[in-house]
């Protein structure tokens, strides 16, 4: 690319007192691409300097890709945003940051995704290069502005669902989208790596094991860098949001520093794991999260049923009855000593009996026959038993062998 020629083009042009109309009263420099208009001495210069540097065909009519969203890009569309660049912030930068998009295969940027249900007061770094932050850190652009514009003229529609009181907090990972080439059709642009928002949605759900913290994913998407030539209105957007995410919802707020220091530890234990153990936890510690959010206990105790289940009896068919099992293994994995194993063992029969009547009649009586405690006494201690088996089990760097557990045998 000839940038000493540009540079002329555009000082040349500014100097004449030409200006795009704002883009906007955010100041975004790279939206709206359709905005102004070129008178065609100006498009004769551009169209002229196109011919001599056929690096810049990949502007003309491309499928351009951000995330989850394509649009094609047309060559004015280049030359509104050169012009604009050149105007708030120089035309060297402007020109760099063109040929910077040139030379690279991938275009840097932040998979990104709010939170529900938490709030941090500062950065906190976790492990894989994953950090939470205050939503108000999170990089400029359309979407948060969307967020935290009351009227949410702007950004996806999801946002509109979006309110302050329950969320404060976003995950945030630096990745790299993929560059379009010249031809490429709609049907050939491929989306960012989904692992990348599965990375941040783990992330979100090991928070659940701290103390009565539950947040839930709300709202993703990927963010290219600022200085990426002609962004697209709105960058790309995906959401695993449930509704009953909105119901009774709590703000649980991550501020003191014992707990944020917790959260990094329990990370790090989490992304230490293989990547199978990962998979197998991703079902624990989601319903353990649903768990704690419900108001009902006959609905936390069915949630919180199948992530024992989902602990306690991975294999298909355990070699004993399934109550038993359950007991057996939450017992010698839980328990310190004889007694404490009793007492553990007899809390898993409790809660099994509640799970049972909860399922098969839909209700739960405060008190139970053959039970000591009333039933939400019994739900409360099994989130923490429940808790404490995924963090024991992350300890370990994966599942016990069950049968030597319970038979007290050393590995």
């Amino acid at each position: 690319m000839n940038k000493q020629r540009l540079r002329t083009i555009l000082a040349g042009i500014l100097k004449t007192g030409f200006r795009l109309e704002p883009v906007n009263e955010f100041n975004i420099e790279t939206i709206y691409l359709k905005q102004g208009v070129l008178p065609e001495e100006i498009k004769k210069q551009f169209v002229e300097y196109l011919k001599e540097n056929s690096e810049l065909e990949i502007f003309n009519g491309t499928m351009m890709q951000f995330a989850n969203v394509a649009h094609r890009i047309e060559i004015d569309d280049l030359w509104r945003w050169l012009l604009r660049k050149a105007a708030n912030s120089g035309v060297e930068a402007a020109v760099d940051n063109l040929e910077q998009y040139l030379i690279q295969d991938r275009v840097p940027g932040y998979s990104i995704l709010v939170i529900n249900g938490l709030e941090v007061n500062s950065a906190l770094d976790l492990s894989d290069g994953i950090s939470l932050i205050p939503i108000a850190d999170l990089p400029l652009s359309l979407n948060k502005k969307g967020l935290l514009n009351k009227e949410r003229k702007f950004g996806f529609t999801m946002i509109s669902l979006f309110r302050e009181e329950h969320s404060k907090a976003a995950l945030i990972l630096k990745t790299f989208g993929r560059k379009p080439i010249k031809g490429d059709g709609i049907e050939n642009v491929l989306s960012v790596n989904e692992t990348m928002f599965s990375k941040l949605e783990e992330a979100c759900f090991c928070l659940t094991l701290i103390e009565n913290c539950s947040p839930t994913p709300f709202i993703s998407w990927w963010e290219p860098a600022e200085w990426t030539p002609c962004l697209p209105l709105i960058n790309g957007s995906s959401n695993s949001f449930k509704e009953d995410d909105f119901i009774n919802r709590t703000l649980f707020k991550l501020t003191d520093p014992r707990l944020r220091q917790r959260a990094q530890e329990i990370h790090k234990l989490f992304s230490d794991l293989s990547d199978n153990v990962k998979l197998s936890l991703m079902v624990p510690l989601e319903r353990l999260n649903l768990a704690k959010r419900k108001s009902r206990s006959v609905n936390a105790a069915i949630d919180l049923g199948i992530a024992f289940e989902a602990l306690f009896l991975q294999e298909s068919s355990p070699s004993t009855q399934l109550s038993l099992a359950l007991r057996l293994r939450a017992a010698w994995l839980l328990g310190g000593n004889e007694q404490d194993r009793k007492n553990k063992f007899d809390l898993f029969k409790w809660f099994y009996t509640c799970r049972s009547i909860a399922v098969h009649s839909g209700q739960l009586d405060q008190k139970i026959k053959g039970i000591s405690i009333n039933t939400d006494e019994v739900i409360k201690k099994s989130i923490q038993e429940a808790a404490r088996a995924i963090e024991i089990i992350m300890q370990r760097g994966g599942y016990p062998d069950w049968d030597s557990l319970v038979l007290n045998i050393s590995n």
